[in-house]
C-alpha cells in the first residue's frame, strides 16, 4: 500500500467511525440538542431535511465515482471531507426534533436516518484497503456498495411522516392489515378443517392425490366458535377504522404536547401488542378441531387490548362517540360470552 493510499485509509477510517458514533447518538436522544416544542416548525424542518438529504445523495454519487479504482487518493480525501460535512448537517437536523413532537414521529425519523447512515458507512467502508468492522451498527462489509442503496434511503427519508398523527396512523394501518390477513386465514382453514397432521406421512406417500374421502364437516359447536371469532375480528376492524377515520382526525392541526401524547398512547395500544393478540387468536381459530378454551383465552386477551383502546378514545370523545365506543365494548362482550358458552358444552 502506497503512502497516499495509507493516508486515504486513515481519513476513511475516521469518517466511518464518526458515522458509527452518529448512529449511537441518534439512538440516545440528547435533550440539550432539541429545539423547544413551540419553536419547532414542521415546514422549516422538512425544507432543511429535504435540502440535507439531496446534498447527501449528490455526494454519494460523487464519492462513488471518485473512489472507483484506480482512484486519486487526494481527490477521494477532498470529496470525503465534503461528504462528512453533509452527514453531520443531517444528524444536527435530526437531533433537533424534540421528543414532545411525538414518540412515533421521532422514532420514524431516527430509524430511517440510521438506515441512511448505515448505507453511507458501508459505501465508504467498501473503498478501504483495511475496512472497519461494521457489526456494531448491523451493517455488512464487502466490495463497493452500489450508490442506489444510499439513494433509496435518501428517498425514504424525504417521504417520512409529516407529523405524529401520520406516523401513528401508519401503525394502526399495519394492524388493520394483520386483521385482514387473519380473517382470510380463518375462513380458508374453515373450508378444509383438517384434524391435525396425524396422517402427514401418508399424505406425502400418496403424492397429495385425492383419496375420495369426504371432507370433514364442522360440528355445531365449531360453527358457533368460528362465527363469534370472526365477529371479534370484524369488531376489531370496525374499532380501529373508527379511531383512524374519526377520533384521530380531531388532531389534524393540533401538534400540542397533549395531542402527541394521546396519539402515542393510541399507537402503543393499537400497534404491535394488538397485532400479536390478533395473530394468537387466529392461530387458535385455525387449529382443528377447534378448542373452545383456547379460543376463549385468546379472545379475552384481544378484548383486553381493545378495551384499553376504547378507554383511551373515550377520554377525548364527545357524547355520541362515547356511546359508540361503549356499544363496541358490549359487542365484544357478547361474542366472548357466546364462545364461553361453548366451553361448557
Amino acid at each position: 500500500m502506497s503512502k497516499a493510499e495509507k493516508e486515504l485509509d486513515v481519513v476513511l477510517f475516521k469518517f466511518v467511525n464518526k458515522i458509527i458514533k452518529y448512529i449511537d447518538d441518534i439512538n440516545t436522544p440528547n435533550e440539550k440538542l432539541f429545539m423547544s416544542h413551540d419553536n419547532f416548525n414542521h415546514a422549516t424542518f422538512f425544507q432543511r431535511l429535504d435540502n440535507a438529504v439531496s446534498v447527501i445523495s449528490s455526494n454519494a454519487t460523487k464519492f462513488s465515482i471518485t473512489a472507483k479504482p484506480p482512484c486519486n487518493p487526494k481527490d477521494v480525501i477532498e470529496i470525503s471531507s465534503i461528504f462528512q460535512q453533509s452527514i453531520e448537517n443531517l444528524v444536527n437536523i435530526v437531533e433537533s426534533v424534540p421528543l414532545t413532537q411525538g414518540l412515533n414521529y421521532n422514532n420514524e425519523i431516527r430509524d430511517i436516518s440510521k438506515e441512511l447512515l448505515r448505507s453511507v458507512a458501508t459505501l465508504v467502508n467498501g473503498t478501504m484497503k483495511v475496512p472497519v468492522n461494521l457489526s456494531s451498527i448491523n451493517s455488512f462489509q464487502g466490495a463497493l456498495v452500489d450508490t442506489g442503496i444510499t439513494w433509496s434511503n435518501c428517498d425514504a427519508l424525504k417521504k417520512i411522516s409529516k407529523n405524529n398523527l401520520e406516523a401513528s396512523s401508519k401503525k394502526i394501518k399495519v394492524t388493520l392489515d394483520f386483521i385482514g390477513d387473519s380473517l382470510n386465514e380463518i375462513k380458508e382453514a374453515a373450508e378444509n378443517p383438517d384434524d391435525g397432521f396425524d396422517d402427514f406421512d401418508d399424505d406425502l406417500d400418496s403424492d397429495n392425490e385425492d383419496d375420495g374421502e369426504t371432507k370433514r364437516e364442522l360440528t355445531e359447536t365449531e360453527k358457533i366458535l368460528l362465527e363469534n371469532t370472526i365477529n371479534i375480528f370484524k369488531m376489531s376492524n370496525f374499532l380501529l377504522k373508527k379511531i383512524l377515520t374519526r377520533t384521530m382526525k380531531q388532531y389534524l392541526k393540533d401538534t400540542s404536547i397533549e395531542a402527541n401524547q394521546w396519539l402515542d398512547s393510541i399507537a402503543e395500544h393499537a400497534g404491535k401488542n394488538f397485532s400479536e393478540a390478533t395473530d394468537d387468536l387466529a392461530c387458535a381459530a385455525i387449529n382443528y378441531p377447534l378448542d373452545a378454551e383456547s379460543i376463549l383465552e385468546e379472545s379475552n386477551k384481544l378484548f383486553e387490548k381493545a378495551s384499553n383502546l376504547i378507554d383511551t378514545c373515550i377520554k377525548v370523545s364527545d357524547e355520541l362517540n362515547v356511546k359508540w365506543y361503549n356499544t363496541c365494548r358490549d359487542q365484544f362482550t357478547k361474542y366472548i360470552n357466546a364462545i364461553a358458552a361453548c366451553k361448557s358444552e
